[in-house]
């Protein structure tokens, strides 16, 4: 399938139709949410492209704003050949990437934490370069956020170092190197914490199994990366708190994996009775390496071109795809080491939202 859709790409000639023409004159439509200058002008998209966007799990956020971002690009080039699906799942996400089977899809965590956690998994390959991407656009945030059963009686982290309290914590394959992280802040390991009668359970806490097993007391201690808010938890009777993550070094530290300071508003959840401090890292969307600049100068356009379908199942998406947020993400991106593709550099330079 790769080296198909290598072919596709690989000869790519501009084409001068009056229908070409037509839908470049559809181009001048500026984005809807931000006072932007004049879209910029370019010339014919490339003909004979296939490119698809692949979701971690059906029904999710990723799998909506797959959809509707597959539909912005087909109506902006009817004669490309674009498919949405879901991989199901993390793991089956990064053997597509690997394989060389997607070309656009969604972050989880920064790269330097998929790396620590990816490369043991992958000995027998060089997974930086087999599974590398570089980033396109941002369209929304994941706030992290640590779910406290009250009955521990626990109000920090430090509390659970200080008590060496034997938790069952809940959290993703790859959220758990995140929470490791932030344990060893707070002057543990996860070795240790296991060596005092902690365990942990490879679940997605912003998923229904994730809520029921908080719910149930399976787990005691849920921690996810998720937009806000979560819809398994909206409704949820749960006798809960958040943790916050205000403390400057900590905050500092989890800055440096590319996440900046957030707030979880009073009310997102019905145990959520003040604002809690945290920090939420970018959901961005994201192309292989070896994607040619024209494919993705023109995917970009015509997502933001038509970022009504977007906003339409993501309303956050609306505060991330202004000419503010995309320079902060291009910021934010250079100091942790993670370049933006080349082909969204040039759409959003010629836009004028970048120097």
């Amino acid at each position: 399938m790769f080296v198909k859709k290598q072919k596709r790409t690989e000869h790519l000639w501009p084409r001068k139709s009056i229908g070409s023409i037509a839908i470049l004159s559809l181009c001048a439509v500026v984005l809807s949410c931000s006072p932007a200058p004049a879209a910029p002008t370019a010339g014919d998209p490339p003909d004979h492209v296939a490119v698809s966007f692949m979701a971690f799990t059906a029904g999710g956020l990723t799998q909506v704003a797959a959809d509707a971002m597959a539909e912005a690009v087909r109506l902006s080039y009817p004669e490309w050949k674009v498919d949405s699906m879901s991989a199901g799942g993390i793991a089956r996400l990064t053997s597509k990437r690997i394989a060389g089977e997607v070309e656009f899809f969604f972050t989880r965590s920064s790269r330097a934490l998929e790396l620590e956690v990816q490369v043991p998994l992958h000995p027998d390959i060089d997974f930086e370069q087999a599974a590398g991407y570089r980033l396109v656009m941002p369209f929304s945030s994941q706030f992290l956020q640590i779910v406290v059963l009250n009955r521990l009686e626990i109000n920090s982290l430090t509390d659970v170092v200080t008590r060496k309290y034997p938790f069952r914590l809940g959290s993703g394959i790859g959220a758990v190197m995140l929470f490791s992280k932030i344990l060893e802040y707070h002057g543990a390991t996860l070795e240790e914490a296991e060596g005092w009668g902690a365990r942990h359970e490879a679940i997605a806490m912003s998923t229904v199994q994730g809520a029921e097993a908080l719910q149930t007391g399976r787990v005691d201690i849920g921690f996810t990366q998720a937009p806000i808010p979560g819809p398994f938890f909206v409704g949820l009777a749960l006798d809960a708190s958040i943790l916050p993550i205000d403390e400057p070094g900590l905050v500092a530290m989890l800055g440096g994996l590319g996440s900046v300071p957030a707030t979880i508003p009073r009310g997102t959840y019905p145990f959520v009775d003040a604002d809690v401090p945290t920090v939420a890292f970018p959901y961005l969307l994201v192309a292989r390496t070896d994607l040619p600049d024209d494919i993705v100068y023109n995917v970009v356009r015509a997502i933001f071109e038509r970022s009504d379908l977007l906003f339409a199942v993501n309303a956050d998406a609306r505060e991330h795809m202004t000419p503010e947020s995309v320079a902060a993400s291009v910021r934010l991106s250079r100091t942790v080491g993670e370049p933006y593709h080349p082909g969204a550099l040039k759409f959003y330079r010629e836009m004028g939202w970048l120097d």
